[in-house]
């Protein structure tokens, strides 16, 4: 999280982790683990509203294609969004308001 936003504030766990549920996030040591696995030391507990899902695409990130990826966000946008997303993109999926998620904010 530090990397990617620059702080620690946000929240991160490992898809499988998050899948195990409840049970798991509500144990401490899970939790202070998950915080400094994903430098999230500084965040505040809130509801969390929202799943962040990371997907990788049908190529991996190399170093030949990161240099033309960098050249592409310079000077050809438009291929630059096309392409990016056979590597990673991003989904959402909001967490229903009656989920034990919303229950974390007291244990955090």
């Amino acid at each position: 999280m530090k990397t990617a936003f620059g702080d620690e504030k946000r929240f991160g766990i490992d898809a499988t982790k998050f899948d195990q549920g409840y049970e798991y996030l509500k144990n401490p040591s899970n939790l202070k683990l998950t915080s400094m696995e994903n430098n999230s030391k500084d965040f505040k507990a809130n509801n969390f509203e929202y799943k962040i899902i990371i997907n990788y695409g049908k190529e991996t990130l190399t170093f030949s294609n990161l240099l033309q990826l960098i050249y592409l966000d310079y000077l050809n946008q438009n291929r630059f969004s096309k392409d990016i997303k056979n590597i990673v993109s991003l989904s959402f999926q909001e967490i229903p308001k009656n989920s034990d998620y919303h229950v974390l904010k007291s244990l955090l």
